[in-house]
């Protein structure tokens, strides 16, 4: 790829300095954009003269003032319409250091699919507030990207790869003013771009202007910052609700996990308390139904087949805030302190029955209500649960949950890539002493490919896993199904079914044998989506056919 960057400035008023920043920059023969946010008259006459003197330089307009964010965003569609492959940003005031502009091309060069960023040194004359406003905003960048790669996301001193910014330019609506800065820093980490951190020096000066008004500007980060943690928690905690996954694409989603997620949500629930952090859910809950369309239009094709009705905007918000509210009582069932929930049992007797003969067995549940209660629901009834993690990152959270839980419990997390002769006699061993083996049935792996059958659920055709179910056969174990869903007020219902006898899943028809248990189990998935609707966290579209289709399907065999 040819390396062609350009040199990007918004402006607003400051015609006293933007003779200086340019000329400075000259040396480095770089096309140099600026962009006019509505300045008054006196900056666009200065304006007017550079572009004139200088062939490198060139003004684009905008008609009134829409904030430093916007006159950023315009630059790079520009740009990136220009052929350019890396824009340099830097402000019009002077408080940048023109001598590391090297630096940063050359590490635009080196690592073309990075973000270069500016960490800033300070002398003597920074402002106080600016430097504490500073350090209370790396903490929350941190959190929301689950690592310390961005030193500082409030410094404009930094070089973008025009494709990937472009790009989450266009999908997202960001901050059009001060909070663009951290915004598009974060947004860019999430997609998956790098980032590089070069030391630089920025000064204030006494008569400087300056544009970041603090009450108004602060408030807006504030709020930014509240929008990404809470999209940072569904990142950490589950599958992403901003996936851009349709139909069998969910099966490529990432898992993800961070110590660092985990203990700042702790710490939060600690400091506010479930039922206040819950009310903050409801409104961010509204605002990502209204921005993530895709989960949007996944969340009204799952409502629909469940309520056997059109849904309301007021369904899909019930839907979105129950995924917010479980991911809440998430965190709280794997705190060390505990949390008092309080369980309803539908089919109480017969997994008693089970556990006071200390038989043990397998249970199959799935992304329905709080799958994590269990964890609270055993440790009451004193039962021994072995979960099993099938994904690519399951070693790493159960390290995670072992350093936030503290201790053992009885709900042990066993992390696996795939069934083996090991994990089968392992697991094997801990049925025959009476304790359970747990797992999630409702989704199919990626690198699964012929590895499900697809049954009908809720009015269509749907795929499920094989994996779950042949590892039960393997265990030759008695097979049940549980889920737990919430009733509010801090209440779960349980619900324990028997699904088979040791599964037998003979080589000469074994298809037909799983196609028959996993359409049961469906259907228990099924009876367990109507009681509870909203509870299904499932938001991708996984239908292949429609209740028309399967009619016609019957009426042809």
């Amino acid at each position: 790829m040819d390396y062609r960057p350009c040199i990007i400035i918004p402006i607003y008023n400051n015609h006293s300095t933007i003779r200086d920043v340019v000329t400075s920059l000259l040396t480095y023969e770089v096309p140099i954009y600026i962009i006019d946010d509505g300045s008054d008259e006196v900056t666009k006459r200065e304006l007017f003269k550079l572009d004139s003197e200088y062939s490198l330089v060139q003004v684009l307009t905008l008609p009134r003032n829409q904030g430093k964010g916007a006159a950023v965003m315009f630059g790079f569609a520009n740009a990136y319409q220009r052929g350019f492959t890396h824009a340099l940003q830097l402000d019009a005031d002077g408080q940048h250091e023109p001598k590391d502009v090297p630096a940063f091309l050359k590490a635009g060069e080196d690592h073309p699919n990075t973000l270069v960023l500016g960490d800033p040194t300070f002398d003597e004359t920074a402002p106080k507030a600016r430097l504490y406003g500073r350090r209370f905003n790396h903490p929350w960048v941190w959190f929301e990207t689950g690592s310390f790669a961005i030193r500082d996301a409030l410094c404009g001193y930094r070089l973008y790869p025009l494709k990937e910014t472009v790009e989450v330019c266009r999908r997202y609506s960001l901050g059009t003013r001060m909070e663009f800065d951290p915004e598009i820093a974060v947004r860019l980490v999430w997609s998956g771009v790098k980032v590089e951190n070069i030391k630089t020096r920025v000064r204030y000066y006494a008569d400087g202007l300056s544009h970041f008004r603090t009450f108004r500007d602060n408030v807006r980060i504030t709020w930014l910052h509240t929008r990404l943690v809470t999209l940072a928690i569904l990142r950490h905690l589950s599958s992403p609700i901003s996936s851009k996954a349709t139909g069998r694409g969910w099966m490529k989603a990432p898992e993800r996990g961070s110590l660092l997620g985990l203990q700042f949500m702790l710490w939060i629930l600690r400091l506010l308390g479930p039922k206040i952090c819950k009310k903050i859910v409801s409104p961010l809950s509204l605002y990502f139904l209204l921005t993530s369309k895709n989960s949007r239009t996944s969340s009204r094709s799952y409502l629909r087949r469940v309520l056997d009705r059109e849904p309301t905007v007021s369904d899909l918000h019930s839907h979105f805030k129950a995924f917010g509210d479980a991911l809440v009582d998430k965190v709280l069932a794997w705190s060390p302190d505990g949390y008092p929930f309080n369980f309803v049992w539908k089919g109480f007797e017969k997994f008693d029955a089970i556990a006071s003969k200390g038989e043990g067995g397998v249970l199959l549940s799935a992304h329905v209500g709080n799958i994590e209660i269990l964890r609270a629901a055993s440790e009451r009834e004193g039962v021994r649960v072995n979960a099993i993690m099938f994904t690519r990152n399951a070693k790493k959270f159960e390290s995670l949950l072992h350093k936030v839980g503290g201790g053992a419990h009885t709900l042990r997390v066993i992390p696996t890539e795939g069934i083996t002769p090991d994990l089968v006699l392992e697991l094997r061993e801990k049925i025959q002493q009476g304790e359970f083996v747990a797992m999630l049935a409702d989704r199919v792996l990626e690198g699964s490919p012929g590895r499900y059958s697809v049954v009908p659920f809720l009015g269509g055709y749907a795929p499920f896993p094989h994996g779950p179910f042949i590892l039960a056969s393997l265990l030759k174990a008695p097979c049940h199904t549980i889920f737990a869903t919430s009733q509010g007020e801090e209440r779960y219902k349980i619900t324990f079914a028997h699904l088979a006898g040791p599964l037998h899943l003979p080589r000469e028809n074994r298809k037909a044998a799983l196609a028959k248990v996993i359409e049961a189990y469906a259907r228990q998935l099924e009876q367990v989506c109507r009681e509870s609707p909203y509870q299904w966290f499932n938001f991708f579209d996984m239908w292949e056919e429609t209740a028309t289709d399967i009619s016609e399907r019957k009426r042809a065999v």
